[in-house]
């Protein structure tokens, strides 16, 4: 190859950069490198050779062209095109779906300001069974992502797909971690063999709810199933899916 196509090439791989960095920094940061595993960060790194190799197609395609900022802007076409399929791809996918926040009307789950406790019973109630259980409940951190197959995580490098097993049933929001784990030893012992609860500790930087939740590494739509019927079975209406990976962007 001689040292004009070099040149051209090099320019034109300079600017195919361009997008592939706004696109780290604006979207990639959040979902695509967020808990990033060896599987999804060598495909990402596969995903970003070729946006520069169809740049430097588009280059040598054009050879003709021999303007700096013409080669510039040529190397910045096929990346950003590309790049803009590729998310508009995962928003129509949906990407497990969006994170569902409670409604106003579903106050007594939410974790709002101001908020002292909250939980899928009484209070009094609680207190009167929490000591008289004696069931172990986990405490968590559910932001951890769960194990994901290796075509999983290949997509999540390469295409930015995140894996949809990574959504809870809320059932319960206290605020700490003794109250939520009574609660959760309660729900067991009432639902024994039919829902199994545990705790998640605070998701998010402004977040200080421990969680508690049913279902584990679910997909949204089993999330959805669980909670219909969770309420179906006597749980509270305002029971809501939840993904804690979505919590913290």
């Amino acid at each position: 190859m001689n040292p004009d196509t070099v040149r051209r090439m090099g320019i034109g791989c300079v600017g195919a950069l361009t997008p592939i960095l706004i696109n780290v920094l604006i979207v990639d940061l959040q979902t695509t490198l967020s808990n990033v595993t060896l599987v999804s960060a060598v495909f990402y790194l596969i995903r970003v050779a070729a946006l520069c190799g169809a740049a430097c197609i588009v280059v040598f395609l054009n050879s003709d062209e021999v303007r700096p900022v013409k080669l510039f802007q040529l190397g910045v076409a096929a990346p950003a095109l590309l790049t803009g399929m590729i998310n508009g791809a995962v928003i129509a996918k949906g990407n497990g779906a969006p994170p569902v926040a409670p409604p106003a009307a579903q106050s007594m789950l939410y974790d709002g300001p101001g908020i002292e406790r909250t939980s899928f019973m009484p209070s009094f109630i609680t207190a009167a069974y929490a000591q008289a259980v004696t069931q172990d409940v986990a405490v968590e951190d559910c932001t951890k992502a769960k194990q994901s197959t290796f075509t999983q995580q290949a997509l999540k490098g390469l295409l930015g797909l995140q894996p949809d097993n990574q959504w809870y049933v809320v059932v319960g929001s206290n605020p700490t971690a003794q109250s939520a784990t009574g609660d959760a030893a309660l729900l067991n012992r009432r639902y024994v063999g039919k829902f199994t609860a545990k705790v998640c500790t605070p998701a998010g930087s402004s977040d200080g709810r421990f969680r508690v939740v049913i279902g584990d590494g679910m997909s949204y739509d089993g999330a959805s199933k669980l909670r219909a019927d969770a309420v179906a079975a006597g749980l509270p209406g305002d029971a809501w899916v939840w993904n804690p990976q979505l919590a913290t962007r």
